[in-house]
């Protein structure tokens, strides 16, 4: 052990004096079975031990590789929020475009390269009957010349994040399951579905959101699939990102170490 090291030549050692060369009339006919380490070596080592172990159990995580990612079931107070209708009502938005909100800019890309379409709930709005908040703005994979066609959309944020959540439905009335994909440069760091019904009435499109322990989400995709699995279009809305307070798993973890640390502190000044 590093202590034994450290002392190298001692035999038996029972105080702070010992440790310091004092004879030790009581050990010293004894075999010699290595230095005893004072209180502050012992919670040393201890800490140390601690410190080892969880390393070892954040590779075998894959925390130390990768940001820990969990699904949010409501927004997140903080984060900041992106009005796809500041682009108008029934307009065209082409793949590629940017808008910006508060300190962060987000580009919309569709997966084939399509133009998109923005609208706003009805009955502000004047032609989307979808279930998101009236007034909300709607990105959706329909071109206005073309039609709806099946995508994905990919929006890609000029600053990393620590939060996403957006309201999501398929373009189509019926069932649903829309999916959200995170990514950290061009690693994948969490995936999470949600199922929904999309019936046109406002306020029922469903919420797929996700937290990161870390500021590292650059990018986001989503896509739905109707209740065969089959791909549909797609629209956003009351859709948000942003660095808002840590989740708080992590927050338990390191908690519940300085708790350990600290009853073992306790428990050698015994």
């Amino acid at each position: 052990m590093e202590w034994a090291a450290r002392h190298h030549g001692h035999h038996g050692v029972a105080s702070r004096e010992a440790l310091r060369g004092a004879p030790d009339p009581i050990n010293a006919n004894r075999p010699n079975l290595g230095v005893i380490p004072d209180l502050h070596s012992l919670e040393d080592a201890l800490r140390n031990l601690l410190i080892k172990g969880l390393v070892v159990l954040c590779v075998a995580m894959g925390v130390l590789a990768h940001a820990s990612t969990v699904q949010v079931g409501a927004p997140l107070p903080g984060a900041t929020t992106f009005d796809w209708g500041s682009n108008g009502d029934v307009s065209p938005f082409a793949s590629g475009s940017s808008i910006s909100a508060g300190s962060f800019t987000v580009t919309a890309t569709s997966g084939t390269g399509a133009d998109m379409s923005t609208f706003i709930q009805a009955p502000t709005g004047a032609a989307y009957n979808g279930g998101f908040n009236d007034g909300a703005g709607v990105l959706v994979t329909f071109d206005l010349n073309s039609g709806d066609y099946f995508d994905t959309i990919t929006l890609q944020f000029d600053q990393g994040v620590n939060y996403f959540g957006t309201n999501i439905e398929s373009f189509y009335y019926g069932d649903y399951t829309a999916y959200l994909f995170l990514y950290s440069g061009a690693t994948q760091i969490g995936s999470y579905s949600v199922t929904g019904s999309a019936s046109g009435t406002p306020g029922t499109a469903a919420f797929i959101g996700a937290a990161s322990d870390a500021t590292d989400i650059t990018s986001v995709r989503v896509y739905a699939a109707n209740g065969s699995g089959a791909r549909t279009p797609v629209a956003i809305g009351d859709t948000a990102a942003g660095v808002v307070p840590e989740p708080g798993s992590m927050l338990l973890l390191g908690t519940g170490l300085t708790g350990m640390i600290g009853s073992i502190r306790r428990k050698l000044k015994k």
